[in-house]
């Protein structure tokens, strides 16, 4: 079997595929993404992608590339591709957390391991069960008007999950103003981020019992899980995405009964092998998962992807939001149709380039070594 011959690192920047406000504030209009390439040894190359959220894991662009080019990619150096627990071996033991920079690695050597095999990446997770992934849009804390508008311009493109992000009580108006313009075949989801306090949440939970909310996504601080119980215990479907980093995070959350739906984000559990773990106690308690990569471009979002298509827990519509956003700016054989991305049959995690990597052409395999850093 090939092995890992060299690793390099680039640097993307790129106008945000959402720019979102939420209860962190303001969205940001570009955003930087740390793009890594695993070459073999018999010429073939696979990327994986790290595009930070610095109040979700700690790291920024600067920490990723660090971690990067002195601890991990050297860690991986002389493995076989798919030696994946070994190449987390490695990367744990030379670095604690840095889990958006693991998850980068993990990408890459899934990409190579599956370019090498002529094989789609979601083999190696255990096969696809569907061949479609809806895409959830988000609506960031605007006005009652523009929220509406954009639920109705996404809606009219056949999307049929919407995000709406919350911070205070008043958001509970825009929140219905949604409901009202789109109608009751939309699901809507809402997101607070850690915004609210227990009380409040439970006064939103009891104002929005009548709209038909899909479920309320983090509506509490991360560790707050008897909090999250309690809102279960209301009727309340309740989602987790910052309390959620880890398969550890996953048993403390089924153990306090605190969830119905973990959100996945790559870059929070350190890649696709971590992220099957949490899928697999999820599953086993009775759990839906989403997967969600708000902000990637579509080397990450495409890994996400596979896996939402791997998951039989999946739970609806996952925010890959992209493939619709920037549908032009990757060469990809993923597509979006009604609403849905179509999951396309090409080898490794189905994007060959991107519009900003001009010398990386994933699908000539014998290329040579291109210098990306």
């Amino acid at each position: 079997m090939p092995r890992v011959l060299s690793g390099e690192i680039s640097l993307v920047q790129r106008a945000g595929s959402s720019s979102l406000a939420t209860s962190y504030g303001a969205g940001a209009a570009m955003r930087e993404h740390v793009v890594v390439r695993l070459d073999s040894d018999d010429g073939v190359a696979g990327v994986g992608e790290a595009s930070p959220l610095k109040h979700f894991t700690g790291e920024s662009i600067g920490i990723i590339r660090t971690a990067l080019g002195e601890d991990l990619l050297p860690a991986v150096r002389g493995l076989d591709p798919l030696d994946i627990v070994a190449a987390h071996q490695r990367m744990d033991a030379a670095l604690p957390a840095n889990s958006s920079a693991k998850a980068a690695v993990d990408m890459a050597l899934y990409d190579l391991a599956a370019r090498i095999q002529g094989l789609p990446v979601h083999k190696l997770l255990g096969g696809a069960v569907r061949t479609r992934v809806p895409i959830t849009r988000p609506l960031g804390i605007l006005s009652i008007e523009e929220a509406v508008r954009q639920a109705l311009l996404y809606a009219g493109a056949g999307h049929r999950t919407l995000k709406v992000g919350v911070d205070a009580d008043s958001d509970v108006a825009r929140v219905r103003a949604v409901r009202e313009a789109v109608g009751p075949d939309v699901a809507i989801r809402i997101d607070a981020n850690q915004g609210y306090d227990l009380s409040t949440a439970m006064r939103v939970v009891e104002s929005l019992r009548d709209v038909r909310i899909e479920y309320f996504e983090q509506l509490l601080p991360a560790g707050q899980l008897c909090g999250l119980a309690r809102l279960r215990s209301l009727g309340a479907r309740v989602a987790v995405d910052e309390s959620l980093h880890s398969p550890a995070d996953a048993l403390r959350l089924v153990e306090a009964e605190a969830a119905d739906v973990f959100v996945i984000k790559l870059i929070k559990t350190g890649g696709l092998w971590p992220a099957l773990q949490i899928a697999a106690i999820a599953a086993a308690a009775g759990v839906g998962c989403t997967v969600v990569s708000p902000y990637d471009m579509q080397f990450g979002a495409a890994h996400g992807l596979h896996l939402a298509a791997s998951l039989p827990n999946l739970a609806g519509a996952c925010e890959l939001t992209v493939f619709a956003s920037q549908a032009q700016m990757a060469t990809t054989c993923h597509r979006v149709v009604d609403g849905c991305i179509e999951l396309g049959a090409g080898p490794g995690c189905g994007v060959d380039a991107i519009t900003e990597l001009a010398d990386l052409d994933l699908a000539r395999a014998s290329a040579p070594v291109a210098h990306l850093a």
